[in-house]
């Protein structure tokens, strides 16, 4: 069964959280168990899941009961994921709003990979437009590029404005 990441998750940085995050759940789940076999009482339940870890976690359980080595297992193919799935770096003018930033993932995973990754970065030295890295490819379409690079002088180009 290959693992659909939710909307939520929409970072490499994400990816990492909810692992994290899982990982201490199944801890806390296994923590729980051994204090009841051991003392005969209920252990205290672990903390709440994040919305973007119950995502995952009801995703990957399809209605089954979590158990600690399940929990460690999904953990560990979402560690997987980063090393296998695309990412790509979006560098703005500034930060772009979650409602923004989960439209372009949604694209991304749409039309390039179902996993894809990505990493939104601002720099408000670009003045505008986007920097898009993936691999070894970077795309300027920044307005600090097309103001350098073009053929009429700065000093024109603020003229006109």
């Amino acid at each position: 069964m290959k693992l659909k990441l939710p909307e939520e998750i929409i970072s490499p940085q994400d990816v990492k959280s909810v692992s994290e995050e899982l990982n201490t759940y199944a801890r806390d789940l296994r923590r729980a168990e051994i204090k009841k076999r051991v003392t005969n009482k209920k252990g205290s339940l672990p903390n709440e899941l994040t919305p973007a870890a119950s995502a995952v976690l009801g995703g990957f359980l399809e209605g089954k009961k979590p158990s600690p080595a399940v929990i460690e297992q999904l953990a560990n193919a979402l560690s997987g994921i980063l090393k296998s799935t695309p990412q790509i770096r979006i560098t703005l003018a500034d930060i772009p709003p979650l409602k923004l930033k989960q439209e372009i993932v949604r694209w991304f995973r749409d039309s390039v990979d179902s996993q894809a990754l990505v990493d939104f970065r601002f720099s408000s030295v670009l003045l505008g437009g986007m920097v898009v890295s993936a691999g070894s490819h970077t795309y300027d379409w920044s307005w600090r590029k097309m103001i350098l690079g073009s053929k009429v002088s700065f000093s024109e180009v603020l003229r006109r404005v």
